[in-house]
């Protein structure tokens, strides 16, 4: 972890290039630009060898990898994602996944059915059609909110919202967000959150 509001961002490259465990960034009261950001975002991508890893890890309550098209927008970026929830999900609450042309996998629902029964918030940062959202919901027995892209011209949010309403559960919050233009806080770079003996532990990259 890396605490000082006396960062700027020629020091900030010299501590990323050198301190290769650096698991959190403070930036608060710090010289740090947003371009100076953009650019630790860039080198620090969520990858296939970034989550692999976190399989040894005990079990994560929060599990964020939102608007990350290397890593999604291909056929297989679903692929670690499904193998380490089904590893470690049994204690998952909060899960943050998509980017904007990405269609949630047949194997990563199936893994939130098997291993995310405790799962209480679902964010899916895309479009994703009405039979997944009420097949998710309908199999996720704590789901109590459900976040998502705005559905397509041709498949209009007022009447998505009415037809969700009527076939899910009162308990479940139902939210929509322009895929293209608004993040939800905290979603973009948390990458996750574990709990060990009590603590809990939140870890940026």
């Amino acid at each position: 972890m890396l605490l000082s509001s006396c960062l700027d961002e020629r020091s900030l490259a010299i501590y990323y290039a050198r301190c290769r465990q650096l698991l959190k960034v403070d930036l608060s009261n710090s010289a740090i630009t947003d371009e100076g950001v953009n650019h630790l975002l860039d080198r620090t991508k969520i990858t296939a060898t970034t989550i692999n890893p976190l399989q040894q890890h005990p079990p994560l309550t929060f599990l964020g990898v939102g608007d990350n098209s290397q890593l999604l927008e291909n056929r297989s970026g679903d692929i670690p994602i499904a193998a380490l929830i089904l590893l470690r999900g049994s204690n998952l609450k909060g899960l943050a996944v998509g980017s904007g042309a990405y269609r949630l996998s047949a194997e990563l629902a199936f893994a939130l059915f098997d291993a995310c029964s405790r799962l209480v918030a679902l964010w899916i940062y895309s479009a994703t059609p009405y039979h997944v959202l009420v097949s998710l919901a309908r199999h996720l027995p704590c789901l109590q909110s459900l976040a998502v892209g705005e559905p397509s011209a041709h498949d209009q949010t007022p009447s998505v919202s009415t037809r969700l309403h009527m076939d899910l559960s009162h308990r479940i919050d139902v939210k929509w967000f322009d895929q293209w233009q608004r993040r939800i806080v905290g979603f973009d770079v948390e990458v996750l959150k574990k709990e060990t003996d009590g603590n809990s532990e939140r870890s940026r990259r």
